[in-house]
Formats: C-alpha cells, structure tokens, sequence
C-alpha cells in the first residue's frame, strides 16, 4: 500500500485526461454494454480510481480536465499539437460518464477554458492553504511533463502504459531519468531540445544530449543567453552549438513559455472542498450496474471493508440471485411425487456430482445434485437448521460422519431417512461414477 510511503496527509491530484486517453487505448473496443455503447475508457478509469483510492487513501482529491478549444498556447503558438491525432469519437463519448461516476465518488472537478488540465494541477499544489497544511501533494498522471513540478511537497506518480502499476517521481527520480536534470530545469531543456509530442521546436539542431551538457553548465536558458552576450568569443560552447544558439534564440524563448506549466490560474479552490470521505455507496453501485462493471463491485467491497449487513452487499446479492436464476435451472425437490421423478432420472445417469449440506454440528439437511450444464437439484432431508454448537454434538463433530448412519437421524421426526436409504442404493451403486469437491475417501 503506498500511503504507508507517506508521513503527511496526501493531497491527490489526478490528470483526468491522461487516465482517460491511457485507459481508451490499453483495453479493446469491444467492451461494450449489452446495449453496444463502449465503456472501455470508463471501465479503465473507474478502475484507477478505485486503485488510487486503495493504494494511497487519500485525506484530499481532485481531478483535473482540459476543456475543449483551443488555449492561451494556440494563441502564443498556432502549430502548438498540430500534429497530434484527432482521438475518435468514441472516447469524446465516454467523457460524460466519467465525469459522473467522479461526482459519484463526491470528487470535486476542475476545469478552466483557455487553460490545460496541468495548469490547474500546477496552480492547485501551489495553493497558500496546501502550502501551510504541509501535505503531500501526489500527481497522478500518464504524461511524463508533470515532472517540471517535482518538489519536496510534489510527487508525480506516472501510470505505465498498462493500468495497474505506475512509477513514483521525486527529485532524485527525476535527476536519474535526465542525467542529472532538476525538475525545474526540464522547461529549459525542452526548451533546448523541442518536443515533438507537442510540436514545440526548441533549438533546431540541438539535441537531448547537448540540452543536458549546456543546462548542467549554465542551469537555465536565460542564463545561457546572458554568457553568450557577455562572451564575444565563448569557449565554453562550440561555435556550432552557438551559431544554431543565436539563429533560433526566438524559438527557444518561445518554446519555454509554451512548455512552462502555469501555476497561478484564478480559480474557485478551497482544501476543506477536496477533502475525501467515503462516498454515497449506493449512487456508485447504480452506476456500475447500470454499466454492467460486475467485476469493480467486488473491488468497491473491498475498497470500503463493508459488511454482510450493508446496503451494498444486499443489493449486489439481490442482483447476483436473480441474474443466476436468469441463467441456471435449480429445483427444490421437497415433494414425494417429486423426489420419485429425480430418482428415476438420477438412476439413469452415468454420473453426477453432489454435494452434502450441513448445519454447524454436522447435522445432515440435504444434498445437492448435478449432472447436466446449468441444472442443479437439492433434495431437503431435514429443515432443522442449526447454527449453535449443542454438548450432544459437540464430541462427535470432531469424528467423522457415515452419510447414511441412521442412528443419527431415528429420533429427528423432522428427518426423511425413507428418501435418504434410496438414495443410498444409487450411491453404493458402482456402476454410477460419483464427484464431489473436497471428497474424503
């Protein structure tokens, strides 16, 4: 569990759109409803969440989007993402489930035209009230320009191209991964060597290992600029490296105030409002079994550590009860006239499974017979039903138990040993194969 990483309170913070896009491309189109509408990227991104909320438990979250449109970098920049693939429909659709499963969990979201989903994240672990609390703030997010933000206060956790496992990024994380690069210096170095994800030039010419040995020198890109207008003759660059230095100095300058993140977006954001209780329980299981996510409830159990008694557990066995009885065929067999029809096709059979049900003091009710896909049989033998151990039992649980001694059912006048000696005879019957789970022989 990754909270145990954490002494402070954590502050997650999670990039909506980068689990949305990862999750889109991780799993098949196909998971659909029974309807046809495809709920992959929903599926994928209700399943971080849970994780996020089991792994780091969390005393305050948020999810941050972009909005749609372009933003103030399209106005600094017309090429900026030019390149970039339009995403298909299909995972634009999927955005308002998304957002209604998060509000669900009673997870505040952020979102600001004109700005991207990192500029909130950015201004949102720079807030005064985050600050002075001293919390942890935890950005969790598949898009490695987060990393500009890593402080002593900030981690990034960075989703792998999967969905269940992710990387932590603190300083010494970042360092390693760029050869001794700060967090803060990772502007200056896209800067130097452009970014073609986003389309942002750099220095034409100057590649990633250049960038590192210029920034290991000077720091930063101001700083580079200052020494070669101090230095009519630098030595301390080749003149190549200058030449293409000073031909694109615009285009450096510019790439770095279009990769900075900005952190002081005007925004409505009060701590106490991210602050994370256990949700309304109810309103996301209706969601999920609208959408038909069977294998998350489990998972939502599990998540909350809720007990036999919860609404929740009712309702998702009430819903587990009838879709079973929607797909198998089960027949109570308490009557004589059809207890001799069982006995009859029982008898015909080449072989069945059973299994022998019982109360907590061994005391014999019924068993359960199958042969056929999907079809089961339970013979009631006994409605004496008991759940606390009594002294006359109590001994003799520890022994073994003949199925058909009938010693220990003569005085149970609730008992049908009639059925049970019929039984018997198919039983002993070795031309019948028998199976039973956890048999003892």
């Amino acid at each position: 569990m990754y909270y145990t990483m954490f002494k402070e309170k954590k502050f997650i913070i999670i990039d909506g759109n980068a689990i949305v896009h990862r999750s889109f491309h991780a799993l098949p189109l196909d998971l659909t409803t029974k309807d046809g509408k495809i709920v992959n990227a929903v599926y994928g991104f209700t399943s971080v969440l849970i994780n996020i909320l089991k792994q780091f438990r969390p005393e305050y979250i948020c999810l941050t989007f972009d909005t749609a449109g372009k933003t103030f970098r399209h106005k600094e920049y017309k090429e900026y993402k030019a390149k970039r693939i339009k995403q298909p429909q299909e995972l634009y659709d999927q955005f308002p489930l998304i957002k209604e499963i998060v509000k669900a969990f009673g997870i505040p979201i952020y979102e600001k035209p004109g700005y991207e989903a990192d500029d909130l994240i950015g201004t949102l672990i720079n807030n005064k009230q985050v600050m002075n609390e001293k919390i942890k703030s935890i950005i969790v997010t598949g898009d490695l320009d987060a990393l500009q933000l890593v402080n002593q206060r900030v981690t990034a956790y960075i989703m792998l191209r999967g969905l269940s496992q992710g990387i932590f990024y603190d300083k010494k994380m970042v360092e390693q991964k760029y050869n001794g690069l700060e967090p803060n210096q990772l502007v200056d170095y896209r800067a130097l060597a452009g970014d073609a994800s986003d389309n942002i030039k750099g220095v034409k010419g100057i590649g990633k290992k250049t960038a590192i040995k210029l920034l290991k020198e000077f720091h930063n890109l101001e700083n580079i600029y200052k020494y070669l207008q101090r230095e009519k003759e630098p030595k301390k660059i080749n003149k190549k490296t200058v030449t293409l230095l000073l031909r694109y100095k615009k285009d450096a300058f510019l790439s770095k105030k279009i990769a900075s993140i900005i952190t002081n977006v005007k925004m409505d954001f009060i701590l106490e409002n991210a602050s994370y209780h256990n949700p309304d329980i109810n309103k996301v299981l209706k969601i999920l079994q609208r959408l038909e996510f069977k294998s998350l409830l489990t998972r939502l159990k599990d998540l909350y550590e809720l007990n036999k008694n919860s609404t929740f557990l009712r309702l998702n066995l009430k819903d587990k009860i009838e879709q079973d009885k929607r797909s198998f065929n089960y027949f109570l067999i308490d009557k004589k006239e059809k207890f001799n029809k069982f006995l009859q096709d029982l008898e015909r059979q080449n072989l069945f499974a059973f299994n022998v049900e019982a109360d907590d003091n061994m005391n014999l009710l019924g068993i359960s017979f199958s042969w056929k896909n999907k079809f089961a049989y339970y013979v009631k033998l006994s409605n004496n039903f008991n759940l606390k151990n009594d002294k006359t039992n109590s001994a003799n649980k520890k022994q073994s138990h003949s199925l058909f001694n009938y010693k220990d059912y003569k005085n149970k006048t609730d008992f049908n040993i009639d059925w049970l000696k019929k039984l018997k005879i198919i039983f002993e019957n070795k031309k019948i194969k028998k199976c039973r789970y956890n048999i003892k022989i």
